[in-house]
């Protein structure tokens, strides 16, 4: 049998559904079953994000590989650069009359939801991903692998080494790109991360996500 992940999960945010401040109108309502992460624990992991990997001027470093990667620096640092030049103009959409502007989902292979966030900030930040993760390890068997395609699954996998975030479940995930998106990433890193061919991805292409942003 093929080797590879037990379980597969796609993430991607979506900066098309806005949600109107309801502040001082309507008292909150949630549902009782509802798929949102509770914002208390997306507020926590922004605080550790912030407290472990503050803003800051990084020094030019030599190419080199790092922290079990199989992707030179150098390459990774061209798929960030491709990634934040696609969203500079997202990130300058005008939050003015909303509480929320961006949404961010984990979904299975069968394109059913299984957490989301609501997003308080126009650009695509770290700590959204990693909660949706760190949610769902709380909820499957401590030996389990899940196979991860995230559009920049790469520089995820690369702060997770190089932070220690979700240190305890690191060994467990296997990092890909989401298929639409890897043809934007630097050849090197497609070799790697790319789930045709990585193994156990099988036919999954990880955009699962956008028809949940159809039917919404």
């Amino acid at each position: 049998a093929e080797a590879g992940p037990w379980i597969i999960v796609m993430l991607d945010t979506c900066f098309m559904h806005k949600h109107q401040d309801q502040h001082s109108w309507d008292p909150p309502h949630l549902h009782p079953d509802t798929m949102f992460i509770p914002e208390e624990e997306v507020k926590r992991w922004e605080a550790k994000v912030c407290d472990v990997c503050p803003l800051r001027a990084v020094k030019k470093q030599m190419n080199h590989f790092k922290h079990s990667m199989w992707v030179p620096k150098s390459a990774l640092d061209v798929c960030l650069g491709s990634f934040n030049a696609a969203h500079e103009t997202l990130a300058k959409v005008s939050a003015s009359g909303y509480d929320n502007t961006t949404y961010a989902a984990m979904l299975c292979p069968h394109n059913a939801c299984l957490f989301m966030v609501a997003m308080d900030s126009s650009g695509e930040r770290q700590h959204f991903m990693l909660v949706l993760m760190a949610e769902l390890f709380k909820h499957i068997l401590d030996d389990w692998s899940v196979g991860c395609l995230y559009d920049i699954g790469c520089q995820t996998e690369w702060s997770c080494h190089k932070w220690g975030f979700l240190k305890e479940y690191l060994h467990q995930i296997v990092w890909g790109v989401s298929v639409f998106h890897a043809y934007g990433h630097n050849w090197a890193c497609q070799l790697i991360y790319h789930p045709q061919k990585c193994s156990g991805f099988r036919l999954c292409d990880g955009e699962g996500c956008e028809c949940c942003w159809s039917c919404l």
